[in-house]
């Protein structure tokens, strides 16, 4: 089962992607910030990360998952409102960025280059 790690201070975008990634079969776990997760993240490694946070925030958590061990290669999809510079992205090898809001259709297309489709719960 791929197992997929969402990183946001908003609870209810945190919810709405763990929600929509568990109901098609994928394993999510939602985290307050990077530092919350580093316990997680010694004992498993997401095969995804997507990540949303204030602009002036991402950079730092985008920074403390880079440097968390088992993750330094994971893709990372950041989904912010305002465009990002894309050699900032490459620098740190952001796999995707998306617009917010994004709607649950837009995210599950998009991690077919990452993940397995999974069987829905029925």
């Amino acid at each position: 089962m791929s197992f997929v790690l969402v990183i946001s201070r908003d609870t209810n975008f945190r919810k709405f992607c763990v929600d929509n990634l568990v109901v098609r079969g994928y394993l999510a776990v939602g985290l307050t910030s990077a530092i919350e997760g580093q316990k997680l993240l010694e004992n498993s490694t997401p095969q995804l990360v997507i990540l949303y946070c204030v602009a002036e925030r991402f950079k730092h958590e985008v920074y403390q998952l880079r440097n968390t061990y088992g993750i330094s290669t994971t893709p990372i999809i950041l989904i912010d409102a305002n465009s990002v510079d894309p050699n900032w992205l490459a620098k740190w090898n952001i796999a995707s960025q998306l617009d917010y809001p994004v709607d649950a259709r837009k995210l599950v297309n998009l991690l077919h280059p990452w993940l397995e489709p999974q069987q829905q719960l029925s």
